[in-house]
């Protein structure tokens, strides 16, 4: 099947990126969390606990600070 010359224009048109400079270009995602590296030993048994700062809560301005921007 062989598409007519406009036809061809329009889906070229569709499927061409958008790059329009007044339209806000979407965020790179969202943060990553820190990683500390932290384990604790549990009757012989070394278990590692890499985001143990996070167990402080919104007590911590980090973990907050964190939190926001994972909302933004």
């Amino acid at each position: 099947m062989r598409l007519s010359p406009p036809l061809t224009l329009i889906f070229a048109a569709l499927l061409a990126p958008n790059s329009s400079p007044s339209q806000k270009q979407p965020a790179a995602g969202p943060p990553a969390a820190k990683v500390e590296s932290v384990s604790t030993n549990y009757f012989g048994v070394t278990v590692a606990d890499p985001y143990r700062w996070m167990e402080a809560g919104t007590a911590d301005p980090q973990f907050l600070a964190f939190l926001h921007a994972q909302n933004d």
